[in-house]
């Protein structure tokens, strides 16, 4: 019941969403930014692919020239984030969970992440291991 709880008031704070014949949820149908839902069986498996594939629209993406409009839609975004999981990240704090949770690219610690609670010291290890390496490489 919880994950129909987080998916509709996601369509709350997504005015314009809807879940389409593919089984996902568009939440701004403008720019297709949108979560499948096939494999989402839990409130968790939900909140995973919000940091997963929202987090890019909550911090850097530009999809407006005029900064003023660009910052309201990062903050827009990150506030509907923040909603929806319980949280109260800034935009600054979006930009670093996109860096190392984004796009899916670790899947497993994004799923750590959110059973965590939201506990950014759990991505802090991964990101300080990623920069130690970095530097290590020259």
């Amino acid at each position: 019941m919880k994950l129909l709880e987080s998916v509709k008031l996601a369509m709350q704070c997504f005015s314009n969403s809807f879940i389409n014949r593919n089984c996902e949820i568009v939440l701004i149908p403008k720019f297709n930014v949108y979560i499948g839902l096939d494999d989402v069986e839990t409130d968790e498996d939900f909140k995973v692919k919000l940091c997963e594939w929202l987090s890019r629209d909550c911090s850097c993406v530009l999809r407006y020239s005029r900064d003023k409009r660009l910052i309201r839609y990062w903050q827009d975004n990150t506030n509907a984030f923040n909603k929806i999981c319980g949280t109260n990240f800034t935009m600054e704090q979006m930009d670093y969970i996109y860096t190392y949770l984004g796009n899916g690219i670790n899947h497993e610690l994004t799923k750590q992440f959110v059973r965590s609670g939201f506990d950014r010291s759990i991505i802090e290890k991964i990101a300080t291991t990623t920069e130690l390496w970095g530097g290590n490489r020259n």
